[in-house]
């Protein structure tokens, strides 16, 4: 099915500028941080390596409906991270 993900240690807080409470620009530092690649998570999501890059970068948003936090759901536990902080990070339903 493919490699362990490293997860972070128990505890361990990673500090999000308050610039950076976007969605993407959360995750793209979450993924960098594990040393995971796009690539990675591509083939562990079934979105194409430039979707993932649009999320990551300002170029695209996930919506605040069922389908955006399915989808930011899906991309944290790709990489180890908490699927409900990232489901929090898109914002009020």
């Amino acid at each position: 099915m493919g490699a362990q993900v490293e997860r972070l240690p128990e505890g361990a807080r990673v500090e999000v500028a308050p610039e950076a409470v976007a969605f993407g620009h959360w995750y793209r530092r979450q993924r960098e941080l594990r040393g995971i690649s796009v690539f990675y998570v591509a083939d562990r999501t079934k979105l194409t390596p430039e979707r993932v890059r649009e999320i990551e970068g300002s170029g695209a948003t996930l919506e605040t409906d069922g389908l955006g936090r399915a989808t930011a759901r899906s991309l944290a536990l790709a990489i180890g991270a908490d699927p409900d902080e990232a489901a929090a990070l898109l914002g009020e339903r």
